[in-house]
């Protein structure tokens, strides 16, 4: 270890804090990472690199609290996501009911799912889409205990003599309300719950699209651009449709195109992937 000669943390110091981190992502914390550099930094007064940290890490092995394997895998996983599609997911996640949100079970399923959605837009259709296949490929999704349908109470006076007739029972069957899942909590897409959603959904999809066509028409034939640019932007489309892009997908691309043909600056700001996920 090399004994510090100035206050200053140096950029090669926080690299190496960094890297540290990514050797050991299941103590990759804000609250470790203090406890570790302070130590170096307040305690052996010596140079933040591997080896000071790796020193501080036997002394305060105890007393540092590691990530589980799942929040980990979560984190990894996360990386490959930008914070806003990230932060789509978890808004929708949080907020259903079907599976469970917390502790070790819901990193996994988050995990899961986030796999199966990685490059396609976070919305429920993809969601559901991305249930089926997480299931198919025998990834963990851990569901609420369904709760118990509730069965029709009996009038006052109703006989319920016999099992054929018990409460609840139409020619001796159990009648519960359809409710569009199975009893183990997956979604039962033949359900007519669900018939009048999706072609609902399925209409606005279709009006959005005829939206978006109309733009791009309006985008390639904008006479106030030069001709050049109007043909560009033509070919450029042909590419994104060739590539199998849908409408809403070219329209964006050709903003971007028409941006850069016309020097104008993006409207957008990048903010990289997501450091990690589960931090405070």
């Amino acid at each position: 270890m090399f004994r510090r000669t100035t206050n200053e943390v140096s950029q090669d110091e926080v690299q190496a804090v960094e890297s540290w981190a990514a050797s050991n992502p299941e103590y990759d914390s804000a609250e470790n990472g203090e406890k570790l550099t302070s130590y170096v930094l307040n305690t052996l007064q010596a140079v933040i690199d591997a080896d000071s940290l790796n020193f501080a890490f036997q002394k305060l092995k105890d007393q540092l609290v590691p990530f589980s394997k799942a929040l980990v895998n979560l984190r990894q996983v996360a990386k490959n996501y930008d914070p806003t599609r990230f932060q789509q997911f978890s808004d929708w996640f949080n907020k259903q009911h079907r599976f469970v949100i917390d502790g070790d079970e819901g990193y996994r399923t988050a995990a899961s799912l986030l796999v199966e959605l990685s490059g396609r837009e976070i919305n429920e259709t993809n969601i559901y889409t991305a249930v089926a296949r997480a299931q198919a490929h025998a990834r963990p999704l851990h569901w609420k205990e369904t709760p118990v349908l509730k069965t029709q109470e009996p009038r006052r006076g109703q006989h319920t003599a016999d099992d054929s007739h018990k409460t609840g029972s139409l020619f001796g069957k159990e009648t519960q309300t359809d409710t569009g899942y199975y009893p183990d909590g997956r979604k039962n897409h033949g359900s007519p719950v669900w018939k009048k959603q999706e072609e609902t959904q399925s209409q606005k999809q279709d009006d959005s699209l005829k939206s978006y066509t109309i733009m791009i028409s309006n985008l390639c034939n904008n006479s106030s651009i030069p001709h050049s640019h109007q043909k560009s932007l033509q070919q450029y489309r042909d590419k994104c449709m060739a590539a199998g892009l849908n409408a809403r997908e070219t329209y964006h691309a050709l903003e971007r195109e028409s941006r850069q043909l016309t020097g104008e600056a993006p409207n957008f700001s990048v903010t990289g992937t997501i450091a990690s996920a589960g931090r405070r």
